[in-house]
């Protein structure tokens, strides 16, 4: 069942009847990240955001955008553009990602290197709550710090907590230029010490790792990029030359920084999200790419170096289980994590059978349900989807 509420009042009223239909709803823009988080989407009832769609207020001058949550980034690019202005966040379908898609999810790119994630950007929401009631956080103005804490609960929360109608955003100038330099290594260990030298050449605004299967088909390779003004990329170009004389400039850093994006939500690949400390990254890759040998298609490696995040693209069941085998305990023994990031809804299934989607329960678990159960009293917003019976 699809709903689709084309204002405020209407989807309150279908959040009031929720309890007495029994219905678990699942707010969905254009679907493209469905395969995130825990629960059965089929066993849901979708309610869409295309009602919600907008630029609602552009301040120009005060550096902020307040949005629909059915806007789509590209448009909302595309508006900003207009303006010489960007809103620093690159998640994987960007063109198609909606911006409630983008908070619900907790999406992210390359750009969170240096420009945070949305939570970071984020300034004020708008929201429905699980009885329906209309809940706003936060402002519109960058030194507005009223409620500052409220629409961070939202993202991440799967739509959890509430269903998102509206979010105001701090944006930056668009920067003039954008370039890359691309290095190869031989191996994750060696990537990430030139990933380090790189960095420590001068600071990148981004700055990746790719295994075989992306760039090339054998080795590592290291793609770090720079933007701003011509004299400061040049300089950074110049500095990560000398490091890495074997690599090569891209220009067109901004459409590579897209795919490396898009490349971590390969669609039927079951992909693992691993957090860890940076310096740990070359170990837990080169575990996992030992792990992946063993099978005819070996896992896919990706990682953002400055981040300490890793994602393994497994192409198949049994290969995700025998990383997740050999990875997760090494992580959370070390303070860190590993989830099932993305699945198809049937290797979600096949997975939840054999082992944690989302990993050891968070010792947080108690405050998370209490959040739970203060904003959706009801239990009809997703619950399920963000992991841990939640």
């Amino acid at each position: 069942m699809h709903e689709t509420p084309q204002s405020s009042e209407d989807a309150a009223a279908l959040i009031r009847r929720a309890p007495r239909k029994g219905w678990n709803l699942l707010v969905t823009g254009t679907g493209v990240h469905l395969e995130t988080g825990d629960a059965d989407e089929d066993n849901m009832m979708r309610v869409g955001t295309a009602g919600f769609a907008g630029i609602r207020e552009h301040a120009a001058a005060d550096m902020t955008v307040s949005v629909g949550a059915g806007t789509r980034l590209g448009e909302l690019a595309e508006h900003l553009d207009r303006a010489g202005q960007w809103l620093p966040i690159d998640p994987p379908k960007a063109e198609e990602t909606t911006v409630g898609g983008l908070l619900a999810a907790n999406l992210s790119g390359p750009l969170r290197a240096s420009q945070g994630r949305a939570r970071d950007l984020l300034l004020g929401i708008h929201t429905l709550d699980g009885r329906g009631d209309l809940i706003k956080g936060g402002g519109k103005v960058v030194k507005n710090v009223a409620g500052y804490d409220l629409p961070r609960l939202h993202v991440g929360a799967c739509g959890g907590l509430g269903l998102i109608l509206e979010a105001t955003f701090q944006i930056r100038p668009r920067p003039a230029l954008e370039h890359a330099w691309v290095a190869p290594a031989a191996d994750a260990e060696s990537a990430m010490t030139l990933a380090f030298a790189m960095r420590a050449a001068a600071e990148p605004g981004w700055l990746e790792l790719a295994g075989p299967g992306v760039f090339a088909a054998d080795g590592v390779t290291v793609v770090a990029g720079a933007f701003g003004g011509s004299a400061d990329v040049e300089s950074a170009i110049a500095a990560w030359r000398g490091v890495a004389a074997d690599g090569r400039l891209e220009e067109s850093a901004a459409a590579l920084r897209r795919r490396l994006a898009d490349a971590t939500a390969a669609t039927g690949s079951v992909v693992l999200k691993a957090a860890l400390l940076p310096s740990r990254l070359g170990a837990l890759l080169a575990a996992a790419e030992e792990v992946g040998a063993g099978y005819e298609q070996p896992p896919v490696l990706l990682a953002q170096a400055t981040a300490g995040v890793a994602r393994v693209l497994t192409p198949s069941v049994p290969c995700a289980l025998a990383c997740i085998e050999r990875l997760r305990g090494r992580l959370e023994g070390q303070g860190g994590s590993l989830i099932v990031e993305r699945a198809p809804l049937a290797a979600r299934r096949a997975l939840r059978t054999q082992t944690s989607l989302r990993g050891a329960t968070p010792a947080t678990i108690k405050l998370m349900r209490g959040v739970k159960a203060a904003m959706d009293p009801h239990g009809v917003l997703a619950v399920g989807r963000l992991g841990w019976g939640i």
